[in-house]
C-alpha cells in the first residue's frame, strides 16, 4: 500500500509525490522555473535545504 499523496502532473505528464515541496517536485521532473504550476496549492511538503528569508542574526536582540 502506497502512503503518500500524489496526482498526475498536466505538465509533465508523470505522477509526482505532493508530500515535498514544488520547487524539490520541479527539480526532479526538470519544469522551467517559470512554469506556473498547477498543482502547487497541494505540495505539504518542507524544504530544510531553501535558505532562510530572514537570517538567524537579523532576528537576535541587538545589545
Amino acid at each position: 500500500m502506497f502512503d503518500s499523496p500524489f496526482e498526475r502532473c498536466p505538465v509533465c505528464g508523470q505522477f509526482v509525490m505532493l508530500d515535498q515541496t514544488q520547487a524539490q517536485c520541479a527539480r526532479e521532473h526538470h519544469c522551467h522555473p517559470s512554469v506556473d504550476c498547477p498543482l502547487r496549492k497541494y505540495f505539504t511538503g518542507h524544504d530544510f535545504g531553501e535558505k532562510k528569508k530572514h537570517p538567524a542574526k537579523a532576528l537576535r536582540r541587538k545589545p
